[in-house]
């Protein structure tokens, strides 16, 4: 499990708090989570499944990013276990992955995550996701 890399003052209202990366490219892992840190948002990192679901069930993020290929859990399995925890079932769950295909996408889907994202994930766009549910939760949907 590694730590944030930086905070920064509270993220806007219309954000989620806590939001947890997981990837075990650790370049990407720590750009993203430097980006966010910055945007205001409280990070965890993991870079690898088995840690991703540790962190998960301490952290109880609004929130996780999750790459599918992980050594020791697959992003698919750390999915599926939050899914199955009642505090892991209103959280946004995004898959980061170079795999693509419309097979790949519903894979996903299957196994919990509310959005598919294809690598190279910008943070603009994880942004705008983490905004987007946070604003929908805000109005009352």
């Amino acid at each position: 499990m590694k730590s944030e890399p930086g905070s920064s003052a509270a993220a806007s209202e219309a954000a989620p708090q806590r939001v947890l990366l997981a990837d075990d490219n650790v370049d990407a892992l720590w750009g993203m989570a430097r980006m966010l840190s910055i945007s205001g948002f409280s990070v965890k990192t993991a870079d690898n499944g088995v840690d991703a679901l540790r962190v998960a069930e301490h952290f109880r993020p609004d929130a996780a990013v999750l790459d599918i290929g992980m050594p020791g859990l697959d992003g698919h399995e750390v999915a599926r276990r939050i899914r199955a925890q009642p505090w892991g079932r209103g959280m946004l769950l995004v898959a980061a992955t170079g795999w693509s295909q419309p097979e790949d996408k519903l894979a996903a889907l299957e196994a919990g995550f509310d959005e598919h994202l294809v690598k190279p994930v910008a943070a603009a766009d994880v942004q705008r996701l983490l905004r987007a549910r946070d604003g929908a939760a805000a109005a009352g949907g």
